[in-house]
């Protein structure tokens, strides 16, 4: 009883070893991505909560089906709804893909990108095919969603048709100016200087507290700080106290990202990560994450 109880728990353990060589290339790039999302972000609680979901995601299946391991037998068998259902995940991957690649390609070309994979979704899925009256539920939930992805393509297309154009000029050109505005040409409300030491020692010179925010390339939240919270007006109006420093952190392990966390004592490596400095050189707050408007301004008119 103890040899088999002890080769049962080793069996477990290989089992579970090789069952994770085998998940690992299509769990992995989804783990990698969650857990970039979660370092950019620097809040534990988001983390807890998205790896914790992803989590219930993989296991409730399996524990459905160790719970009531008869309704095994009541699973539909294989078939082309089976298919049918590969293929709607698949052009899911397609949006995933041009969703984490948004940081790093002009918002232009992200909904371009996704309006044809939904029209290309709503056609080759049948979304699209003809129904009659006696069509069950299965056709009319693809037709349902075919044309729910047709609509949205169709805003997403003609939105950046209007703001950069295709073979006609775009809109804003064509009409008078201010007219429009695009996310596109939006200006900065704050006036950031990039390079750290010539700010600090105009800052010291000036007797200025300083607001410095890091950021990267790929960095999908370092954006949403900027057009969230940058961009607001009080915080632009706070910020006009300060000397505004951004820099530009692209790598944890390079030499000048090693500097700056050394010498405003950052433990970690997570973007965006925002500081408040007084006028005496002092480091009065440290932020990571996206801060909202309101805790950004109240956290600003604590230094001076």
């Amino acid at each position: 009883g103890a040899r088999a109880s002890a080769g049962g728990v080793g069996g477990s353990i290989i089992l579970g070893v090789v069952a994770a060589l085998v998940v690992s290339p299509c769990v992995g790039p989804f783990v990698a991505g969650i857990l970039l999302y979660i370092a950019t972000s620097g809040s534990p609680l988001i983390g807890f909560a998205v790896l914790f979901v992803f989590a219930l995601g993989l296991g409730t299946l399996y524990v459905i089906v160790g719970t009531f391991s008869s309704a095994i037998n009541t699973l539909p068998g294989s078939g082309m709804w089976m298919v049918a259902v590969k293929q709607f995940f698949g052009y899911v991957l397609l949006l995933m893909a041009v969703f984490f690649l948004r940081a790093i390609v002009p918002t232009t070309i992200t909904a371009i990108a996704t309006g044809l994979i939904l029209i290309a979704f709503a056609v080759f899925w049948g979304g699209l095919d003809k129904l009659t009256p006696k069509s069950k539920f299965f056709p009319r939930l693809k037709k349902f969603l075919g044309i729910v992805a047709v609509i949205v393509a169709t805003y997403l297309l003609l939105g950046a048709l209007i703001q950069s154009g295709l073979i006609l000029p775009p809109l804003p050109e064509l009409l008078p100016s201010g007219s429009v505005q695009t996310g596109e040409s939006e200006v900065s409300l704050i006036a950031w200087q990039t390079d750290l030491e010539q700010g600090l020692q105009q800052a010291r010179t000036a007797g200025r507290p300083v607001l410095i925010d890091t950021w990267a390339t790929w960095c999908a939240n370092c954006r949403v700080l900027e057009k969230r919270t940058f961009h607001n007006l009080q915080v632009a109006a706070e910020a006009k106290r300060f000397l505004p420093i951004k820099v530009q952190l692209e790598k944890s392990d390079s030499p000048m990202t090693k500097d700056f966390m050394k010498r405003f004592g950052l433990k970690f490596y997570s973007l965006p990560t925002t500081l408040l400095i007084d006028s005496s050189g002092k480091v009065q707050r440290i932020m990571q994450g996206v801060v909202e408007p309101a805790e950004m301004l109240t956290e600003m008119r604590k230094v001076n």
